[in-house]
């Protein structure tokens, strides 16, 4: 499993980069950011748990699944960026059960690793968010590595996502 997820980590972050999603000159502040990032898609899922609601860029599917999906998808970009073997980190956090703020409570803890430049304990925080995040998929059934491959797909043709719809007025920027 460690291959294949830090193979995820190549393949998200490639595929981020290409669009244009890192600038040349990557800071601490750029990192914590992106950190912060995979926070607002934690509480987008937990948004979509308690609303029930469909996506809205993949209505098929559940936004609460979706967003999970994202949060995954950021922190394999992380970890192909900084070249983390997020699989040699992959470990089970000691939860008994998990919810969305276990996951939150994992990037708190890359961020305070980050924060003190202990590269181990911002490799174990992420590689802890994602245990989290696909057990959490798991306990509802959730296809999340499906579901990621989906949502990649999809940002990877949308318009706002384009270098160029990002460097207009009001792009994203992050």
């Amino acid at each position: 499993m460690n291959s294949r997820l830090n193979d995820r980590c190549v393949e998200l972050h490639t595929a981020s980069a290409n669009a244009g999603w890192w600038p040349d000159e990557v800071t601490p502040e750029l990192i914590a950011t992106k950190l912060m990032l995979v926070v607002t898609e934690l509480s987008e899922a937990d948004e979509g748990f308690c609303s029930g609601d469909k996506d809205q860029h993949l209505p098929h599917l559940d936004s609460f699944p979706v967003e999970l999906a994202d949060a995954r998808i950021r922190i394999f970009d992380l970890c192909g960026k900084l070249g983390i073997p997020v699989g040699g980190f992959f470990a089970d956090p000691g939860f008994p059960t998990f919810r969305i703020m276990d996951a939150v409570n994992c990037i708190s803890k890359a961020m305070e690793g980050h924060r003190k430049n202990d590269r181990q304990k911002l490799a174990e925080g992420l590689g802890e968010a994602l245990f989290v995040i696909d057990t959490i998929a798991e306990t509802y059934r959730y296809d999340i590595e499906g579901i990621t491959d989906q949502k990649r797909d999809y940002n990877a043709q949308r318009a706002d996502h384009k270098p160029e719809a990002r460097a207009a007025a009001g792009g994203k920027k992050l």
